[in-house]
């Protein structure tokens, strides 16, 4: 969901809904007119309360059109039990290189259910297994960007190894721009977010950092 609503790639995202299933839908008087939020959600966010099952979330834009967003922000495809397997075969086609499972719906038990059939796998450039390394913290993000703090296990003094590690970093967890911080060690941890850092705090810091990819 984050990567739905970054807006980094669509500014004009407005907010974020989740649904609620009424059995009576209720009507948009003047008072709503006047509360933006209030209208907003008894346009978008109201259904009758037997589409409950689907847990329905809705992204809310300012402008109309198609909308940008990162590959690996959809995961799963759920199909109706009756969809056509050309139907089928085209959307394992146009995401036969992305980490997506797909599930056809069946009715069960007078509600329904779904199972998954069939998957496909993004195809990596590079091997990120073959480094030993550790996220220090979760990555923190502005509109802009994505900054990673990364304790590096390797080989510090190769200068191909920790070029091709942060390609395969970034290969595998960044969906916009994004600042890798590597460092040497991980007791730099508790001076991340210290500021101003002392001289002797900043000398730590200095030595404990081996490389940083803008």
């Amino acid at each position: 969901m984050d990567k739905l609503i970054d807006k980094s790639q669509n500014s004009d995202f407005e907010c974020q809904l989740e649904i609620d299933y009424e059995d009576d839908i209720p009507l948009i008087d003047i008072d709503d007119i006047k509360n933006t939020e209030s209208f907003i959600r008894k346009i978008y966010a109201i259904k009758k309360s037997t589409w409950k099952h689907e847990d329905e979330i809705r992204l809310i834009f300012n402008n109309h059109g198609l909308k940008k967003f990162h590959f690996s922000a959809i995961t799963g495809i759920y199909f109706g039990y009756k969809t056509d397997e050309k139907i089928k075969e085209c959307f394992y086609n146009l995401f036969s290189n992305s980490d997506v499972k797909f599930y056809e719906v069946f009715p069960s038990n007078f509600k329904l259910d779904y199972r998954l059939i069939n998957e496909t796998k993004r195809k990596l450039k590079y091997n990120l297994n073959k480094f030993n390394f550790e996220i220090l913290r979760s990555p923190r993000e502005n509109r802009w960007e994505q900054i990673f703090e990364i304790y590096y296990k390797g080989n510090t003094d190769d200068e191909y190894e920790i070029n091709e590690f942060v390609q395969a970093f970034k290969e595998k967890y960044c969906f916009k721009k994004s600042t890798l911080y590597l460092f040497n060690n991980k007791d730099v941890l508790s001076l991340l977010d210290v500021y101003p850092l002392n001289e002797k705090q900043l000398a730590q810091y200095d030595e404990s950092t081996i490389h940083i990819e803008y």
